[in-house]
């Protein structure tokens, strides 16, 4: 009963008297209602993610307030809560339940913690003595050192009880709360950043996923509130920021990053810096009105904003210019947007089309700008990065907004999103203002599964989060099974889109804008100067020189007020200009002359071209002027214009430079011409000669030019003229592409230098047949102009250097078998001939003559050819050789041919080696017939027998077919003799008793008529030795038997000869008889048991005796006498034990009717004769033992008398 009253007051609490409960923590972030699962707060230790912290708060309390706090994991294992306070005082609850959210006797574990502290359960309340910011971490059940991995959380409801694990990082419930007397006060509690943890089970659930609400307070004043909306991350973080993701060069990227916890971000855990990375605050409810704009307290950096005033911005005065000053004119060199106004912050220029026929992409551009007038200098491009069309006054609407509240939702490994967050504006009286316009752009983010992905990809023009507030993944469960989810994207569930990804959301308060309609002008020229014509490379002082210039303006835009330009060096003097046009409107507006410049102003329509003819000669110029003329044409656009390459980016200059100033890359705006030398004096100009000579150096001493081998080319230079030369080097493209340096560079009036250089002849040259080159001489006269002049065979020409290239000639010799031998299948045997047929082939330029063959195999000398000289031609020669026993040994004939000539030119000796083709030098080689080979043979037989063999089954024919019909004996057997039948050979012993080795050989031949080798049988006659087993036979007492040692004896290869059985040693306690056919008949003697043998051997048909063998005969009984008559007759005048041999000791006692003991022997030998007791009737007890075995033990009676007649 008090149980159900308890929750009934507590009902009515929550219902109506919710001010009286209020606390900032888990309740706030799971409102009663709240759909889907709960995330624990995971309190993961310092650098285990880049966030990680011991789920650390912040509180602002006044002094004289109550700071009350509690978690489900107090004094559960290590679980602790510390607060700090704003001077650094630590306070650590104890080992008790005080500050442990839990369930009670009268409330659940939920129900405790939506009643709040004092109520659901008993908070660590601390009074606070200073006023500023506390810092307040909760330390999980497994401590705050990191020793383990993460588990997987309990599946609980949000708002439903649920389990607080025992040990690990996990907590499920949280609250810091503020009090001052009995008033709990909202909104003064933050964190900066939250890592939480959610059941993974529950990835394919909607019901399953993350809808906790919070607040976030920007820096400048605004109030956002955040709803999970179904979101799913497992382990997964997530804060507030003005920039998300930055950079390499610190910026904002407005990205999503595929480095997940790496990505380049500022750290909330880190002190925000001035107004460039600011982390907001996250709370659990609005901001508490009441909180300062500033504060210390135990935070990074020491002190922190609270709540900013909102300021209202009033924009004016928009205008535009040109760079150079031209009202609304818009070129590439930048043209400036100003406009006032009243707040610095953070400003959205925007410029879009607003006429049709002028369309191009809208362009937004951010701005920090300050409190009066602002001025942007704009490149005049588009949202593409185009310059705006050229056009004049075409309307353009030039829009500037204050972009204030920043607001970046960057999520950390939220797999994910099927709904997006739910993000609104809250007005300061906790109204909604609306939903946030949300932005974001996941291009760099591995693409996964299309289905998985954000949609749209990129969303740059904003989206309200009612409608999609960045949606990515499905309620589905992974499909992997065979590599790790941890690590990838491309998958459903915990491997989807956002797996191990940093997602960036973003969002602008934008509070005013104003704007403006402009009618723009593009002016855009492309002037080039097209040409610079001289009529002549070389002058003399005072003589006439002619440039003609070609301008032209390549448009869109007509070019009036063209700056067109003229230099020549100084001492040169421009006598006179005329020019022309291409077209109408095309003119010179004025131009002026001064010594060697030109000056004028010029029209230049659309398309239209000028041409100048500009007449100018040089007289008392100075010394660098002589040489190479620089002539310098350039055009230059008008003010406010833009040429694509001659714009300058000085955007300080207020009206277009010179030609070298605007000129970009590749531009075309200015030319040089270098075609014009200016001649010095005669006598002032220098002179060169240089010879070339040309010799081979044949370094194989060929006689011929082949390729690679070297040409050495000698230069000798000589200095014909007036004054010194310096700085001397020959160029020859035969030689290379570098300068050749003489020893000497420096050479006075008429001194000469020689060196030399080697050149390597080519492939190509051998083709030409010659090598042409010539080389260049140049140095310096005394003004540093070049001096040249081109070799010649002597000083005084300029005739190019010719060598021959004569390679050397070749003859091919190629050497065929062109008959067949008379062995067979054609083979060639011996004293077979062989016909050798000779192709001699001569290639080259030059004929060879004299042409001989030489073959020791054929003859001795050389044999002159006819015909004896070729030229690209051939000839034949066919020569004998008769086959030899040395030949069909090796098994082929082997020789080679030479044919040798002497070239007509330089009569260089010329041979070749013959070869199996023209192409190659191999020797001919001709293989003959291989004999036959014969096999050592053996036969083994038994003695008494014969035996035979196929001798040619292991015997090798060689290339031809065995003639088996050849076979013949060369060496009789000495133990036997031989006849054979066909291929088998028969061997038969002169005797029966022979045996031992014996031995003969034979040969054969082919169907080639090679004979084989002598090969050797070997026989083998193998001695019978007959084998005599041992024979054990038992018999019973008192009988005999006939015994047949010879069934178990053998002999191999023979039989036994039975009649031939041998006694060697006869038995010990009986008798043998031979009675025939080997046959033995043994008879024990009387009363006697036990083991008895002897020995024999036997003989087989071949005379051979056996080893000797023992027969064993066991003779069996036991049996203990009743009667004994010891009266010295010798017969039964013992106690005798009938089988005493079957043990290895007998106890013997003899008993007399009254009991007592007569005889006792504990080892009897069957020896007790009675001679020491009187007739009668005793009693005896026997036993016998052995090893092993069990003894046998006998009682009984024995009558002793000494008067029984036998």
């Amino acid at each position: 009963m008090m149980y159900t009253i308890a929750r009934l007051v507590l009902f009515v609490l929550l219902v109506f008297n919710c001010t009286t409960i209020l606390a900032d923590g888990s309740k706030d972030l799971y409102p009663s209602g709240v759909r889907g699962s709960r995330a624990f707060l995971n309190c993961l230790p310092a650098g285990y993610t880049s966030f990680s912290n011991l789920g650390t708060h912040f509180a602002f309390v006044k002094k004289g307030e109550i700071l009350a706090v509690a978690s489900s994991a107090q004094n559960i294992g290590n679980g602790r809560i510390r607060i700090t306070s704003p001077s650094g005082v630590i306070t650590l609850t104890d080992n008790t339940d005080v500050g442990r959210i839990r369930v009670t006797g009268n409330y659940s574990a939920r129900e405790a913690e939506l009643a709040g502290p004092g109520i659901g359960y008993t908070p660590l309340e601390i009074s606070a003595d200073e006023e500023g910011i506390w810092m307040v971490e909760f330390i999980p059940p497994i401590g705050e050192f990191a020793s383990q991995n993460v588990s997987n959380p309990p599946q609980n409801p949000a708002n439903g009880d649920w389990d607080q694990p025992d040990t690990g990082y996990l907590i499920a419930a949280w609250d810091i709360s503020v009090r001052a007397g009995s008033q709990w006060i909202a909104g003064r509690v933050y964190a900066t950043v939250l890592n939480l943890y959610l059941n993974y089970e529950s990835l394919d659930n909607e019901e399953g996923a993350f809808y906790g609400m919070n607040y976030v307070l920007t820096k400048d004043g605004y109030v956002y509130r955040v709803d999970g909306n179904g979101s799913h991350g497992i382990q997964f973080s997530y804060f507030v920021n003005n920039t998300g993701f930055l950079d390499s060069d610190g910026n904002s990227s407005y990205k999503s990053s595929d480095e997940g916890y790496n990505a380049y971000i500022h750290n909330p855990l880190f002190a925000d810096l001035d107004n460039t990375y600011i982390t907001h605050k996250m709370l659990y409810s609005m901001p508490d009105s009441n909180l300062p704009q500033m504060s210390s307290g135990m935070i990074p950096g020491g002190s922190t904003w609270l709540v900013n005033p909102i300021q209202v911005a009033e924009i004016k005065n928009i205008s535009l210019a040109g760079s150079e000053g031209t009202p609304n004119y818009i070129n590439l060199k930048g043209s400036k947007i100003s406009f006032e106004t009243n707040y610095a912050g953070r400003y959205k220029i925007t410029i879009k089309s607003k006429d049709s026929l002028y369309a191009f992409e809208q362009r937004d551009i951010l701005l920090q700008a300050t409190v009066g007038v602002n001025e942007y200098i704009w490149d005049g491009k588009d949202g593409e990065g185009i310059l705006l069309p050229a056009g004049r006054d075409y309307l353009i609407e030039i829009l500037i907004g204050l972009v204030e509240g920043e607001i970046h939702f960057p999520y950390f490994d939220m797999e994910i999103n099927p709904k997006g967050i739910f993000v609104q504006r809250i007005n300061p009286d906790g109204n909604v203002n609306g939903p946030a316009i949300m932005y974001w752009d996941d291009s760099a983010i591995s693409p996964g599964l299309w289905e998985e992905q954000s949609d749209p990809l990129v969303n740059v023009e904003g989206i309200s989060s009612y409608e999609n507030g960045h949606k990515w993944g499905s309620y589905r469960h992974s499909t992997i099974t065979n590599q790790n989810v941890n690590i990838v994207n491309n998958d459903y569930g915990a491997a989807s889109f956002g797996n191990n990804k940093g997602m960036d959301t973003w969002s602008y308060t934008v509070q005013v804008q104003e704007s403006v309609v402009k009618e723009a002008t593009v002016e855009i020229a492309d002037l080039k100067i097209e040409s610079i014509e001289p009529n002549k490379t070389e002058i003399e002082l005072d003589e006439v020189i002619i440039y003609t210039v070609v301008v032209k303006n390549e448009g869109p835009s007509d070019a009036n007020n063209s700056a067109f330009s003229f230099n020549l060096p100084e001492g040169f003097t421009i006598d006179g200009v005329d020019h022309s046009s291409s077209c109408t409107g095309g003119h010179v507006n004025a131009l002026y002359t001064v010594a060697n410049v030109i000056d004028a102003t010029v029209s230049l329509p659309n398309g239209c071209s000028l041409i100048f003819s500009i007449r100018a000669r040089a007289n008392n110029v100075p010394d660098e002027t002589f040489g190479v003329v620089d002539a310098l044409a350039g055009i230059v656009r008008p003010r406010d214009f833009t040429d694509p390459d001659a714009t300058s980016s000085d955007t300080d200059a207020t009206s277009p430079g010179t030609v070298t100033e605007e000129c970009m890359d590749n531009c075309n705006n200015m030319m040089w011409n270098t075609e014009v030398f200016l001649l010095e004096p005669y006598n002032e100009r220098g002179q060169l000669q240089i010879l070339k000579t040309v010799k081979h150096i044949d370094s194989d001493q060929s006689g011929f030019q082949e390729i690679g081998e070297e040409l050495e080319y000698t230069f000798t230079i000589r200095n014909s003229g007036m004054v010194p030369i310096t700085d001397i080097f020959v160029q020859d493209p035969l030689l290379g592409n570098t300068n050749l340096i003489p020893p000497t560079t420096f050479l006075a009036s008429l001194e000469e230098v020689s060196f030399a250089v080697r050149y390597k002849i080519t492939a190509d040259d051998v083709v030409k047949r010659k090598v042409i080159n010539s080389a260049v001489v140049k140095g310096k006269n005394p003004r540093k102009f070049d001096v040249i002049d081109v070799s010649g065979s002597s000083f005084e020409d300029d005739e190019p250097t010719v060598s021959d290239i004569d390679t050397k000639p070749t003859l091919k010799l190629k050497k065929s078998v062109v008959n067949q031998g008379t062995g067979e299948n054609n083979q060639f045997t011996l004293g077979d001939e062989i016909r050798y047929h000779f192709d001699i082939v001569h290639s080259g330029d030059l004929a060879v003559t004299n042409i001989r063959l030489e073959d020791e195999k054929l003859q001795e000398a050389a044999v002159l050819l006819s015909p004896s000289l070729l030229k690209n031609g051939n000839t034949t020669y066919t020569g004998v050789y008769i086959i030899d026993q040395l030949d069909i040994d090796r098994g082929y004939v082997e020789n080679t041919a030479t044919v040798f000539g002497m070239d007509e030119k330089y009569q260089n000796e010329i041979s070749d080696v013959s070869g199996n083709s023209l192409a190659d030098d191999n020797p001919t080689v001709t293989i003959v017939a291989n004999p036959p080979i014969a096999t050592e043979d053996s036969i083994s037989f038994f003695q008494g027998g014969n035996g035979w063999v196929k001798v040619l089954d292991n015997d090798e024919k060689g290339s031809s077919t065995i003639d088996i019909n050849s076979l013949r004996i060369v060496e009789q057997p000495g133990l036997g003799e031989i006849f054979m039948e066909g291929d088998v050979i028969w061997y038969e012993p002169f005797t029966n008793l022979v045996y031992g080795e014996d031995r003969f050989s034979y040969s054969f031949k082919d169907n080639s008529g090679l004979w084989s080798n002598v090969a050797s049988v070997k026989v083998f006659i193998r001695q019978t030795v007959p084998v005599a087993l041992d024979d054990r036979v038992k018999i019973a007492y008192n009988y005999e038997a006939t015994i047949r040692p010879y069934t178990n004896d053998y002999v191999e290869g023979s039989i036994l000869n039975i009649e031939t059985v041998n006694v060697l040693s006869y038995p010990s306690y009986g008798t043998i008889k031979l009675v025939g056919n080997g046959d033995i008949v043994y008879v024990p003697n009387d009363n006697f048991t036990g083991i008895d043998e002897w020995t024999y051997q036997i003989q087989d048909k071949n005379e051979n005796w056996s080893n000797q063998a023992k027969i064993t005969v066991e003779t069996t009984g036991f049996f203990l006498p009743n009667v004994i008559t010891p009266n010295g007759d010798e017969r039964n005048d013992t106690f005798v034990v009938i089988g005493a041999y079957l043990f290895d000791r007998i106890e013997l006692e003899i008993i007399d009717r009254f009991g007592k003991s007569v005889y006792k022997n504990s080892n009897y030998k069957n020896d007790w004769d009675a001679s020491t007791i009187s007739e009668g009737t005793y009693f005896y007890i026997f036993s016998g033992h052995k090893i092993n075995e069990k003894s046998v033990s006998r009682r009984g009676s024995v009558l002793i008398t000494r008067k029984i007649n036998h």
